[in-house]
């Protein structure tokens, strides 16, 4: 096989991976880093091989072809048998909660230190649970006081259990009371607890957090499904 041959393979290849990771699987995967090697293969051995001209022209018309196929791919129907779509039950309880007006919800960040560790990737308990003493939660409980205001009839929690100490969470929600768990691989992916504020039982519902890199489906999406559907 002549070199010729081998750039346009490269090339070709590379693109189909970028348009992949665009359309089908978005996000930084396998597919992105694999499109960016093979394109970044074939201009380097164009460069090499036939000079500084043909290497400009090649990255000139992989881009312009990347364009044209990306385009193409995001205008026909047929990509969308391919896309990621996940159908679940919550999403349809959530919409008919909309469509009666009946829903509340509260989203709050317990502690901005979380993921303040030496990689960013995993949580650093020891700042948690100490951002959570030193708030003086006892002399006054912001935490508490915006559940009240907000009054929801769920809330959704990511990554406290077995990294905050229960003192601190009594603190922050009241006591919780465990309901229920959710186990994927032998590895408890959630957890279902209930609180009691204003003279109502509130759902919580406790997962990982969603920059974890595991499957959204199993991790994420199946749970809350799961328990949305028992509320």
């Amino acid at each position: 096989m002549d070199t010729f041959t081998v750039i346009i393979i490269l090339i070709v290849i590379g693109i189909a991976f970028f348009i992949l990771e665009v359309v089908v699987l978005p996000g930084i995967t396998i597919a992105g880093v694999s499109g960016v090697f093979f394109v970044t293969a074939g201009v380097v051995l164009t460069f090499s091989r036939y000079g500084n001209t043909a290497g400009i022209y090649t990255t000139i018309g992989a881009a312009i072809l990347f364009a044209v196929l990306l385009t193409y791919a995001l205008r026909s129907k047929t990509w969308n048998r391919l896309s990621l779509h996940y159908e679940i039950d919550g999403k349809v309880i959530v919409e008919s909660m909309i469509e009666k007006n009946n829903y509340g919800f509260a989203i709050m960040n317990i502690s901005k230190y979380s993921n303040d560790s030496e990689t960013g990737a995993t949580r650093d308990e020891i700042l948690m649970n100490s951002f959570l003493e030193d708030s003086n939660l006892n002399q006054r409980n912001f935490f508490k006081e915006e559940i009240e205001i907000l009054n929801p009839d769920f809330i959704i929690t990511a990554n406290l259990w077995n990294a905050v100490e229960e003192e601190h969470l009594d603190r922050c929600f009241g006591k919780l009371t465990f309901l229920k768990k959710v186990i994927f691989k032998d590895d408890c992916v959630a957890k279902l607890n209930s609180i009691e504020i204003n003279n109502k039982i509130i759902k919580l519902i406790d997962l990982y957090h969603f920059s974890y890199r595991v499957s959204d489906m199993e991790y994420y999406y199946k749970p809350l499904s799961e328990f949305l559907s028992k509320l």
